[in-house]
């Protein structure tokens, strides 16, 4: 099973964008003219190296990218989903 990490880098990839552009769009990090680089590092970097991201920041994510973020609990004696 993937990790939300892996998921989110093919994502990414799927939607042309690197993972500082996606840091750059949900996080409306400002551009620095000059540099053309963000003005402060989001916290992504640190989540990213940890991958730990809690929910409201997965699904703050997946809106980055148009995308909807769907949790599934699934009951391993029944197969039940929920």
């Amino acid at each position: 099973m993937l990790t939300f990490l892996e998921k989110l880098i093919i994502m990414t990839k799927r939607r042309n964008m690197s993972l500082t552009d996606l840091a750059e769009k949900t996080y409306k990090i400002p551009i620095d003219p000059k540099t053309k680089k963000p003005k402060k590092s989001s916290n992504l970097s640190n989540k990213i190296k940890r991958n730990d991201f809690r929910e409201s920041e997965m699904r703050k994510l997946a809106d980055g990218l148009n995308c909807d973020l769907i949790i599934i609990f699934k009951q391993r004696d029944t197969g039940e989903e929920f």
